[in-house]
């Protein structure tokens, strides 16, 4: 299996051979670009590694790798949810956004709780207004699952290949 460092030049150097491509696609450079920053958040961030605790990915999210420690110990490495380029990255958007949407609302029941407001109300609104802004925007919606998918086939990829060669 490859290293982290050699995944993740292998897939700087492929979205340089991507951009191209992505731009004739998408026939827009801010959403190229948007494709492409994703891609290279899907390599560094969201990579399916995140599914054992001593990979660069995992210990890259900092005093936020809480987030990653529960699925790094209930997801075995290599398994479909983590190593599959579609349901892995499905998955591990799922378990992104759900973490944060759990703490969001554990804070602001926590405030609730401590201070006269209505936090959880707030809270509530708050996701609407990401759901609208999500639906008024899906255009971009696109090219994020894009490059997150591309990042991780070309992690599967290298992976089969690795492991195929030595």
């Amino acid at each position: 299996m490859a290293t982290g460092r050699t995944h993740e030049k292998i897939n700087i150097f492929i979205l340089f051979l991507l951009l191209p491509l992505l731009f004739n696609w998408f026939k827009d450079w801010l959403l190229t670009a948007l494709c492409g920053l994703f891609y290279l958040i899907g390599t560094f961030y969201l990579s399916p590694d995140l599914d054992m605790e001593n990979t660069l990915p995992f210990r890259r999210w900092g005093k936020l790798r809480f987030i990653w420690y529960i699925y790094s110990k209930i997801i075995p490495h290599r398994s479909s949810l983590s190593h599959s380029f579609l349901i892995g990255t499905i998955f591990r958007l799922i378990w992104l956004s759900g973490s944060i949407f759990f703490l969001g609302f554990v804070v602001a029941l926590v405030l609730e709780l401590l201070y006269t407001g209505d936090f959880i109300q707030a809270y509530v609104l708050s996701c609407l207004e990401i759901k609208s802004f999500c639906f008024v925007n899906q255009k971009f919606l696109i090219p994020v699952f894009v490059g997150l998918l591309l990042s991780s086939l070309l992690h599967e990829i290298v992976d089969v290949l690795w492991s195929f060669f030595n």
